[in-house]
This record gives structure tokens, sequence and C-alpha cells, in this order.
């Protein structure tokens, strides 16, 4: 797990390699920086180019943290098994380097645990290993509040201002009974309201991930989207295309979940960096398809969670988390003079 030392570290580093500074002794170098920059992308490794600029920003940028923040050796190309990559590390498993905190790291090691059984299981090797990977964002993200549910009730009652308390945060849920087929929530809050009803809010998390396939099951997903017709603004087919179906088959578990009784009210969104455009694009698109959908489809940042998490009363560590998860998805800035 990252330390403050390794934080400072990087810091001092990103100091130079951004020429902040002025001194003479920056002035020397800046005359030709080209072999500290050569250096530096020897430390950093392979980074692949990729289609999508923000997903190559990104990579660049966890490559940079893995170096000067983890202070790891460059680890194994996912699909190239002979090849090395900037944004993953070896045996994660034991360091646990890719999680944010402590309870981060808990968070995971739970889910593992209470789903040895189930079929939606997380590969543990991206996990543990792929930085650029959303299920360790995921952790990094909220594994915090399922373990101090406390911070997590006061962080949803900035979003749905009826909330009483929540009494779970679960990663990779799909109810007990749902079979339709193998969609899951990467993250739900399962939490009681003011007025003593029972609620859901479950969602999809994503980093530099593309939306999944359109999935086969249109028999099953027929049959919820006709017994909650009039949720629906557009015909299922619409509903049948990259950029829905994955957000159209989280909101047929939401749907089943208020028909089956599990819950009151269940609610669906995403969670997605807040220069994503094409996501947040797409999002706002599925939004506008369902009756209600500002309501009941919420879009959730990183700059949202951050700045939610900022106006709450937290302790030192949990501050320091926010200023953690800030440098590792958000603050390019610090890699920005390797990218130029």
């Amino acid at each position: 797990m990252c330390t403050t030392k390794n934080i400072l570290i990087a810091f001092g580093v990103s100091l130079i390699s951004l020429s902040y500074c002025n001194s003479q002794v920056w002035s020397d170098y800046s005359e030709d920086k080209k072999p500290l920059y050569n250096e530096m992308m020897k430390l950093i490794g392979n980074v692949p180019k990729d289609k999508k600029d923000f997903t190559h920003l990104m990579r660049l940028h966890q490559g940079w943290w893995r170096t000067f923040v983890l202070l790891e050796k460059s680890g194994q190309h996912p699909s190239k098994p002979s090849e090395t990559v900037c944004n993953t590390i070896t045996n994660g498993e034991k360091t646990q380097k890719n999680f944010l905190t402590t309870n981060s790291y808990k968070a995971y090691a739970k889910t593992i645990q209470n789903n040895l059984d189930k079929s939606q299981m997380i590969e543990e090797k991206r996990a543990v290993n792929n930085l650029l990977s959303s299920q360790p964002l995921c952790f990094n993200a909220f594994g915090e509040m399922a373990i101090n549910l406390d911070l997590a009730t006061a962080f949803l009652k900035t979003l749905f201002p009826d909330v009483k308390e929540v009494k779970e945060v679960l990663f990779e849920f799909r109810p007990d009974g749902y079979s339709y087929d193998k969609s899951a929530f990467d993250v739900a809050f399962i939490f009681t309201t003011t007025d003593s009803q029972k609620a859901l809010w479950g969602f999809e998390v994503k980093y530099t991930d593309s939306f999944s396939p359109v999935a086969k099951n249109r028999k099953e997903y027929f049959q919820v989207f006709t017994k909650n017709k009039d949720h629906f603004l557009c015909e299922f087919e619409s509903y049948q295309t990259v950029e829905m179906n994955e957000l159209f088959r989280n909101e047929l578990i939401a749907r089943w979940c208020e028909n089956s009784g599990n819950v009151d009210k269940a609610y669906t969104g995403i969670f997605c960096h807040h220069d994503d455009t094409a996501t947040i694009s797409a999002a706002k698109h599925f939004q506008k398809t369902l009756k209600d959908g500002v309501n009941k489809f919420r879009i959730l940042t990183y700059s949202d969670l951050l700045t939610a998490l900022q106006k709450l009363d937290l302790t030192w560590e949990q501050r320091k988390w926010t200023f953690l998860f800030w440098a590792r998805y958000c603050g390019t800035e610090l890699s920005e003079e390797i990218r130029k």
C-alpha cells in the first residue's frame, strides 16, 4: 500500500520534472532536459499507444505512479505475457500496493471471501496487479466506506437527503434470486430512509474501460423490461447497443429488486472520471431514456466524490486517503512534464 514517504518522494520527483523550480541548479538542466527525460522513461517502461487519448493519459499517469510512488518495476502485460507494461506490478497479492489504504484492501479481501461460492468472481490477478483496472479503483474509492458505515452514511446524505443509515456497502453485488445473467453492480449501498424504507443504490464503476458488449439473454431481459415498461421511455431494442446495454442490465437488476420486495426503492448510476467525456455523454443519454431519470439514475464523477468527502468532518487519516485518491486518479498535473 502507498505510504506518505513514497508520496513525498513522488512529489519531489514531480517538482523536478515539471520544472517549477527557478533555482540555478534547475537552470543548468533546462538547457537539455532530454537525458533526464530518457532516464525517467526507462524507469517508467513500456507505454503502449492507446486508441483513446484519455486512456493513454491515464496509462502513462499510472506508470508514473508505479515508478515514483510505489517504487516498483513494471509488471507483465495482461494480454502479452512476453512483454512488460508501465501500468502493472508483480506480486501485488503480497505487497497490496494496488490499494491506497489498509481499509481499501480489507474491503477487497472481504469481498473475495464472500464471493467464493458465486460466479461473478473478481479477476484477482487484475485487481492486485493492474493499476489501470477499474477493480482496484472501486475499492480505493469506496473501501473506506465499506469498513466505516458512519462515513458511508455521511457521504450518501450529500446525494440522497432522505438517507437515515447505510447498512452495507457491497462490491460485485447481485441479489440472491436474480438468475437472468451474471451481471452485478460494481458497488451497491444498502440503506434505510427517514420514512423507514429500505433502499439500494447500485452503480457501474469506470476508469478507462469501455462498455461491455451486448449480452444475449434477450428473452429474460425482455420479461423484466415488460414488467417495468412504465419506467423505460424507449422501446426494448433501443437499449440493445454497446453504449446502453450495460447500464440497461444494471437497471433491470434494480427494477427486479423492487419487484421482488428486496427493497422499497432502487437507484442506479455510474461512477466515472470527470474528464471521461465519452462515458459521461453515454450516461446522460441513458438517463434521458428513464422516467424520472435525473433522480433515479445518478452520474457521480471522481471530482463529485472528492468534493463531497472534503466537506465532511473527516479524520486526518480519512482526509489523507482523499489526497491519495486525487494524486493517483486525478492529479495528472504531477506527470504532465513526462507527457510533453
